[in-house]
């Protein structure tokens, strides 16, 4: 009769044990599938991101004097968010142009932007005249912008 006791109890014993294991095994199949499911998401935003960038060239032809820069600054993140600081500074070429490629990933299709010129001392005197406004075709990669200064809203 003790041998008989012992084996139900060894046999309880590996039951608990049998399912002790398939709950834990059940857990960390549960969390692998939520890891898989967690990259799979990151990757999908990723190149959904990669594919909604926009390259937009802004061009102005704008005569500066020594230790003067121009900064575009607009409505959107990538442009500072009408925040100076935050703007992006351009690069002059021969001629007196000022150019820079700006990689837009923001959604928004309707841009409003101004030129600032930026002294070394740090003052700053915003173009005159309405806002500079282009509408993003979406479709397309990239947008070429060449503009006249103080020519917003023409």
């Amino acid at each position: 009769m003790a041998e008989s006791q012992k084996l139900s109890h060894n046999n309880q014993i590996t039951e608990e044990h049998r399912l002790r294991t398939r709950r834990l095994y059940e857990k960390r199949l549960h969390e692998r599938k939520l890891r898989i499911y967690e990259e799979a998401l990151d990757e999908a935003l990723k190149r959904e991101k990669l594919s909604t960038i926009r390259n937009i060239f802004f061009c102005i032809k704008y005569e500066t004097t020594f230790g003067q820069n121009l900064i575009v600054v607009g409505n959107i993140p990538e442009l500072g968010n009408w925040d100076i600081k935050q703007g992006v500074k351009m690069t002059w070429s021969p001629g007196n142009l000022w150019m820079i490629k700006v990689e837009v990933f923001s959604k928004i299709e309707n841009i409003e932007y101004k030129y600032v010129i930026s002294e070394n001392y740090g003052s700053h005197k915003w173009e005159p005249g309405q806002n500079h406004k282009v509408q993003i075709n979406m479709e397309k990669k990239s947008t070429n912008l060449r503009d006249a200064w103080g020519g917003g809203g023409l």
